[in-house]
């Protein structure tokens, strides 16, 4: 949308960027509250998509604080050792493309430090992928490799946060290889795919698929 549709929200912008983040924050809040009613009039389409993601992103909301109040003591019992993780101190909105009324992965921090990735689809597809890499590595599969741990629940799932952590050394590095391409043989086997960088994370030797529901 250009500048002068905006008016003087939109000068407001440009006059604000020496500014600090909060100062620019407040300073939009304030215009955005003149100017938004008499910028939504002249732009009807504008008003009902705003309108649109408000209620959507309303219904995920509470729909995830549904879920997560139900599924607690499950998730105690799989990520926690039984024990209660805690409030949510961080939750990471808009980490997947959006689905079924703007949902999408949100990633969980809990109070007691627990890591977690809330997907609003079931996962069904990632659990059998960790129970496959657990059957292998029971087999004495020599490229062993690590699973990631898994909460189905048929509408929605839980899952193990991992992040990216560097290999230490020459030798991880060549483990980390041996590793991938056992992965890339397993999501084969499946008739797997979209393996692509954006659903792997390499938590130092260890690769990780990070969105199994192709498997």
């Amino acid at each position: 949308m250009r500048d002068r549709e905006l008016g003087s929200l939109g000068e407001h912008v440009l006059r604000a960027q020496a500014a600090t983040g909060r100062e620019r924050h407040d300073a939009l809040a304030r215009q955005l509250r003149d100017d938004l009613p008499a910028l939504l009039d002249r732009h009807p389409a504008l008003a009902r998509q705003l309108g649109t993601a408000c209620v959507d992103w309303a219904g995920a909301t509470r729909e995830l604080q549904e879920r997560l109040a139900a599924d607690r003591g499950l998730i105690a019992a799989r990520f926690a050792g039984g024990v209660d993780p805690g409030v949510v101190a961080e939750a990471e909105w808009g980490r997947s493309d959006p689905h079924n009324g703007g949902r999408t992965v949100v990633l969980l921090r809990f109070g007691s430090g627990l890591g977690l990735v809330y997907k609003p689809k079931g996962r069904a597809s990632e659990a059998g992928l960790a129970r496959a890499v657990e059957w292998l590595s029971a087999r004495g599969m020599e490229a062993r490799l690590a699973s990631l741990s898994v909460l189905d629940r048929g509408s929605h799932g839980w899952v193990e946060r991992v992040a990216h952590a560097p290999c230490p050394d020459e030798a991880a590095v060549e483990r980390y290889y041996e590793r991938a391409g056992a992965l890339l043989a397993l999501m084969r086997a499946l008739d797997g795919s979209d393996c692509h960088n954006e659903n792997l994370i390499a938590a130092a030797e260890h690769p990780h698929i990070v969105d199994g529901e192709t498997v």
